[in-house]
């Protein structure tokens, strides 16, 4: 099972121990990384419900690593609710924004389903831009060995 909403992925940890199949979080390949590669790391969120969880992992896989991270969010206001009316034109707008403000303070940004608007940027942003969709679906094909 890949459960794909960060802002539930807290309840993964107790949902494994009640399952005999793997449980993953999709945000678990992106942040492991993430700590690997960065110690200033940005995340960029269009809901608090997934910005809370994601500093979260993010703080424990350092932790759990002995390594020291500073995390800059950025919550993209109003993102989420241009969203829900079908308004990707300000939705992605405010969350480009959020991108190239969270950018200039840190060496790697982490975002959750919003990859499809890392093309846009072009070469303007010369940091990596980590997604949870590309790395947590390798994550799934691993598991099951395909």
């Amino acid at each position: 099972m890949l459960v794909t909403c960060s802002s539930i992925s807290p309840c993964v940890d107790s949902a494994r121990s009640l399952v005999s199949i793997p449980v993953m979080k999709i945000d678990d390949p992106m942040t492991d990384l993430a700590v690997e590669k960065a110690s200033k790391i940005g995340i960029v969120a269009t809901l608090p419900t997934t910005l809370e969880p994601t500093k979260y992992l993010l703080s424990t896989k350092a932790q759990a690593r002995s390594k020291e991270i500073t995390l800059k969010t950025e919550l993209c206001e109003g993102a989420f609710e241009a969203l829900s009316r079908k308004d990707t034109t300000t939705h992605d707008k405010l969350v480009l924004e959020g991108i190239r403000k969270t950018a200039t303070n840190v060496e790697l940004i982490v975002l959750a389903s919003m990859a499809r608007l890392v093309p846009q940027l072009g070469n303007e942003i010369s940091i990596p831009i980590l997604s949870s969709i590309p790395s947590g679906v390798e994550q799934a094909k691993a598991a099951l060995g395909i």
